[in-house]
């Protein structure tokens, strides 16, 4: 019996299915990345096989006469023809959409994982947390409805994360923003949460995402670099070592690890995202669970987290000094009482009108990716319920 290995190479559009070379081997991932990214091929015609042949094997999946699945593309594997010419197979392929193995459980009302990516967008963008963009407050260039469309274009690429890698999921999500949104709206939060959507959902997020950043590689670099270029982010200066501008480092997490002392993001890639899991989760569960709303309890996180935490972006774009302050104003609020006291929204609407005083160059924006990503797991566990206001 002979193996038959199918490549990328083989890949013929619709219009031209001529023969072509013999066939090579390939990787799992080779042959997945060109179904994913390059819609424009629809199925692959294999010629000049031996007539004795009774298998092929696709990226590592043995195929024999019959349907077979290989992530979210079926292949149709018709017989094998004793034609005039050569013996010829065609396989068919079909694209489907792409769920996790346990949305297909019955009676599993949980959301799925690009559910709890958009939703998790657009709880953080919807809520009028002091200082960014939300459905009463846009910016000069920057609107509301372009953190909605940002929220769903995310969607089907944190949902690859498991099966095709942290990096090609962070370098979907920022390709597919980019052709709808003119700016960075979400590099943030998609760095945060691709990590997050990565673990296996069996998994608690706080064990597993130990083992998916310690199995990162340097083509997971390579793209997560690609992609902070592409989304062009606002205050990033130069650095000695591994300058976003450079050649990509072979370890993702040491050069995290270099930035994580100015850039809040890049710590969670270094402490193993403990303040996303030990401090912003917990901080939204116990404001629902104490009875706020959940609007309430993410501008209370939100508010927690700038006091603790100098905002990384009002830092890059003013200065380490006009990001404490921040911090201290936050901090002020907290001390002023809690929601629905008068003096705690007196304080809360001082501290939006002083953010918004300098265009927006004082937006917490890391503060903001933070509490989506902490959004995205308490969804993800069944930890946050519903009404979502």
């Amino acid at each position: 019996m002979h193996d038959y290995f199918v490549t990328s190479g083989q890949f013929l559009g619709a219009e031209s299915v001529g023969s072509h070379r013999p066939l090579l081997t390939t990787s799992p991932r080779d042959f997945q990345d060109r179904c994913d990214l390059d819609e424009r091929f629809d199925f692959v015609r294999l010629a000049s096989l031996p007539r004795r042949a009774s298998r092929v094997v696709v990226a590592g999946v043995v195929l024999h006469r019959a349907r077979h699945s290989l992530g979210h593309v079926q292949f149709d594997v018709h017989d094998i023809a004793p034609v005039h010419m050569a013996p010829r197979l065609v396989l068919a392929v079909r694209r489907q959409s792409v769920r996790h193995h346990v949305m297909n459980r019955p009676n599993d009302d949980r959301l799925s994982i690009a559910q709890c990516a958009s939703l998790a967008c657009l709880l953080e963008a919807t809520t009028p947390k002091p200082g960014n963009v939300h459905r009463g407050a846009d910016f000069d260039d920057l609107c509301f409805n372009d953190f909605v469309v940002s929220a769903v274009a995310i969607g089907p690429a944190m949902e690859s994360a498991l099966r095709r890698g942290v990096g090609f999921a962070v370098l979907k999500a920022i390709r597919a923003t980019r052709s709808l949104v003119p700016t960075n709206t979400n590099l943030g939060c998609v760095l945060l949460i691709a990590p997050l959507a990565a673990v296996p959902r069996e998994h608690s997020l706080d064990h597993g995402i130990s083992a998916v950043l310690g199995s990162l590689t340097a083509r997971d670099s390579e793209r997560v670099y690609e992609a902070i270029r592409i989304a062009t982010p606002g205050g990033l200066g130069s650095v000695e070592d591994m300058d976003i501008r450079g050649t990509a480092p072979s370890d993702l997490i040491e050069a995290m690890r270099l930035a994580a002392e100015r850039d809040l993001v890049a710590r969670q890639y270094a402490n193993v995202f403990t303040d996303v899991l030990t401090r912003v989760v917990p901080w939204l569960v116990e404001g629902q669970a104490g009875g706020w709303s959940l609007t309430t309890a993410i501008i209370h996180a939100h508010l927690r987290l700038m006091a603790e935490f100098p905002d990384s972006l009002i830092a890059r774009k003013c200065g380490m000094q006009v990001a404490q302050e921040a911090a201290d104003r936050a901090m002020h609020v907290l001390a002023s009482g809690v929601p629905s006291d008068r003096a705690y929204e007196q304080a809360l609407s001082e501290l939006d009108f002083w953010l918004r005083s300098d265009g927006h160059r004082r937006n917490p924006g890391t503060s903001a990716d933070l509490i989506a990503a902490g959004l995205f797991a308490a969804l993800r566990d069944r930890l946050l319920g519903g009404p979502f206001r």
